[in-house]
């Protein structure tokens, strides 16, 4: 399934990651094998991109807390 508008044409203000890490600090356990049916890709390479989701969105908040 391909994404509504490219990389480039989105871009997200500190407020909308704050938003984000407290959302992914709340959802506890994805189920890798229905996001990978919804973005059209296997559960590896699901779990691969929700992992590394992950570690940006977290790496931004706590250089947010830091600076």
């Amino acid at each position: 399934m391909a994404s509504p508008a490219s990389p480039a044409a989105i871009t997200l203000k500190q407020a909308d990651i704050d938003l984000l890490v407290a959302i992914c600090k709340q959802l506890g356990k994805v189920d890798t094998k229905q996001l990978a049916e919804d973005l059209g890709v296997n559960v590896s390479a699901a779990g691969m991109r929700w992992k590394r989701f992950k570690d940006k969105a977290f790496s931004a908040e706590a250089e947010a807390g830091t600076s």
